[in-house]
């Protein structure tokens, strides 16, 4: 025996061949799980980047000789004076249809009513991912207008709005698209926050523009979702007076959100000058009071269109946020019903579609229906939200759904 060499036996090199064959088995498996690894992780990456490509690619600009194609968006911009909450560029987004028919269509996306919400802002992958955590977009999202869809919907042939002429006004002010003031707030944390509160300049160039490139609609929508409901009902009577020839009908969604605060907010932090501007002082529900104070100023010219959800978790956090609260939704429920049994009471030509359909797994509704695919989908009492609106603004036939729900055991 060679000095240094011990003898094996045969059962001891089987036993090592069996633990080197384990060892590189598993090396092999290892290999093969970081291999799948890197290939899911690959593939994540390349979906996430069509994802991303696809739809925040920018809408293409609105052409400044030719005619532009039916049924696409562009997007345009308004010059200088046109600014987001940042201060940063402003655009709208327009495109053309068949028929001599418009929808101006405002924007949503939250509120700031002080320091705190404007330090709050709602970022693009927190709305994609949970909805609305934050207060208010400071820019345009990125996703616009890809995500449009309901009556705003260019590809769905069930649309019935799809041969109109439509622009979307966006929402990024924080102001209900009537603020006029630029200032610095500071959040009790210390973050400081520049704000362009613009929403009434970012309108007037934006009608400016509407009414340059389509001026002679025959039958107008004027609609608005969440913060856009407002600024719809509230810009209503200015658009009224550029298109007297047209057939009118004013429309929001989403729209019950009162507070004592909004007086003091909309002149004192938005500086809206509100009766010089619009003819009346704001009061506690801005939605009804503009509803109100339009059909003083217009009478039987325009049709006033609303739609509500009994439970919309949304306005219930909002609602409550602003006014220093607790989530309340039965208050907020009855609150809203009130409202709407008011302008029922008040407004002659006021109808309204108000659904408790499809709540979620805690018992909340929807925020708003008509610029999403739940406009297709969600029924009340056997009508489709996209039949009710297009039988009042297509075929002069309006009605009101859901009735029995004004009352707390409808």
């Amino acid at each position: 025996m060679t000095p240094g060499h011990q003898s094996r036996s045969p059962g001891a090199v089987m036993s090592d061949d069996w633990q080197a064959m384990k060892t590189r088995s598993r090396r092999s498996i290892g290999a093969r799980v970081w291999i799948t690894i890197g290939v899911i992780f690959g593939l994540v990456a390349a979906t996430v980047g069509v994802f991303t490509f696809i739809v925040t690619r920018p809408a293409p600009t609105w052409p400044a000789t030719g005619t532009p194609d039916h049924n696409r968006w562009y997007q345009t911009s308004l010059g200088s004076e046109a600014v987001d909450a940042a201060g940063g560029d402003y655009r709208i987004y327009a495109k053309t249809g068949t028929s001599d028919n418009l929808i101006i269509f405002f924007g949503g996306g939250g509120v700031v009513w002080d320091a705190e919400a404007a330090a709050d802002p709602i970022t693009v992958g927190g709305y994609l991912l949970s909805g609305f955590p934050g207060a208010y977009f400071r820019s345009i999202p990125s996703f616009f207008p890809t995500t449009l869809g309901g009556i705003l919907d260019v590809n769905n042939e069930d649309n019935p709005f799809s041969d109109w002429n439509a622009v979307m006004i966006p929402y990024a002010t924080g102001d209900f698209h009537v603020g006029d003031a630029n200032v610095s707030l500071t959040a009790a944390d210390g973050t400081a926050t520049d704000m362009h509160f613009n929403g009434q300049t970012n309108v007037r160039l934006a009608l400016d523009w509407i009414q340059a490139n389509i001026p002679n609609p025959e039958r107008l929508l004027i609609a608005g979702a969440s913060a856009g409901s407002f600024g719809a009902a509230i810009h209503t009577p200015q658009i009224v007076d550029r298109y007297p020839e047209s057939r009118i009908f004013q429309f929001s969604e989403g729209d019950q959100l009162p507070s004592k605060k909004w007086p003091a907010v909309a002149d004192e932090l938005w500086d809206a000058h509100w009766r010089d501007n619009f003819g009346y002082e704001p009061g506690e529900n801005l939605y009804e009071r503009a509803v109100v104070a339009n059909r003083e100023a217009l009478g039987d010219d325009v049709v006033f269109l609303d739609s509500n959800t009994t439970r919309d978790g949304t306005l219930i956090a909002f609602t409550a946020r602003v006014n220093d609260e607790t989530p309340n939704p039965e208050a907020w429920s009855e609150a809203m019903r009130a409202s709407m049994v008011r302008m029922q009471q008040n407004v002659p030509n006021y109808y309204f579609f108000l659904t408790d359909a499809d709540p979620d797994s805690k018992g909340f509704t929807a925020h708003t229906l008509s610029s999403l695919p739940v406009a297709y989908t969600t029924k009340q009492d056997g009508v489709e939200f996209l039949t009710w609106l297009a039988d009042a603004v297509i075929r002069d036939r309006p009605s009101s759904i859901g009735a029995h729900l004004l009352t707390a055991n409808g």
